[in-house]
C-alpha cells in the first residue's frame, strides 16, 4: 500500500518503486483500486502480473495453546475488566500514526479514566517504539503497548477489545485486523 500509494507519487522513489514492481514475478494487490494503481505503474504488457487477492484470516483455534486461548488484553496490559479498550494492531512504525491516536486517546482518557488505546505489535521502528514507551509510561497518558502475540492470543484481544482500530496515513486497509 505505502509504496504504491505514497513512495510512487516522490520523484525520486518512483523510478525504485517501477523497477521493483517490474522485476517481481507477480504483484499482489489487497484491493481493486490498488491493483489498477500497479497496474498504470507497469503500463500495458505488464498489467497481467498485477493479482488482486482480498485480505482473508484464518483462524487454527484448535492448535492453539490454552494461555494463548484465554489471553486477555485487559489483565495482559493492567487494565480493569470495565476499560473501554480501543484496540490497534499494527506493526509499529510511523505510517499506522499510533502517536497521534495516543493524543486523542489520551484527550479521552483525561475525561473518562476507564479509556485506553492498546497498542499490539512488534517494534518495527525502534525509535517510535521507544516514543510509545515514553508515552505509555505517562502518568494519565490512557496508552498501553504490548508486544505482538500469537494469532490465537490476537484474535482473543480483538474480540475483547471495545473498539478495533484501523489507522495509517497512507494505507487503504490494514492486514491486521480483516
Amino acid at each position: 500500500g505505502t509504496d504504491v500509494n505514497v513512495m510512487a507519487e516522490d520523484p525520486e522513489r518512483r523510478p525504485i518503486i517501477v523497477a521493483a514492481l517490474e522485476r517481481a514475478f507477480a504483484v499482489v494487490a489487497f484491493n481493486e483500486p490498488l491493483a489498477q494503481r500497479a497496474a498504470a505503474l507497469l503500463g500495458d504488457e505488464k498489467r497481467a502480473k498485477v493479482v488482486c487477492i482480498p485480505q482473508g484470516v484464518m483462524f487454527e483455534g484448535d492448535s492453539a495453546s490454552a494461555s494463548e486461548q484465554t489471553f486477555c488484553i485487559r489483565a495482559a496490559c493492567d487494565l480493569a475488566n470495565d476499560a473501554v479498550v480501543l484496540l490497534l494492531v499494527c506493526g509499529l512504525r510511523d505510517v499506522k500514526a499510533p502517536l497521534f491516536l495516543a493524543q486523542r486517546c489520551g484527550a479521552w482518557h483525561a475525561r473518562d479514566p476507564r479509556i485506553h488505546l492498546v497498542v499490539v505489535g512488534p517494534p518495527l521502528d525502534p525509535v517510535l517504539h521507544a516514543k510509545i514507551e515514553a508515552a505509555a509510561a505517562e502518568p494519565g497518558s490512557g496508552l498501553r503497548y504490548h508486544p505482538a502475540v500469537p494469532h490465537a492470543a490476537l484474535l482473543r484481544a480483538m474480540a475483547d477489545a471495545d473498539l478495533l482500530v484501523n489507522s495509517s496515513v497512507s494505507e487503504g486497509q490494514s492486514n491486521a485486523i480483516l
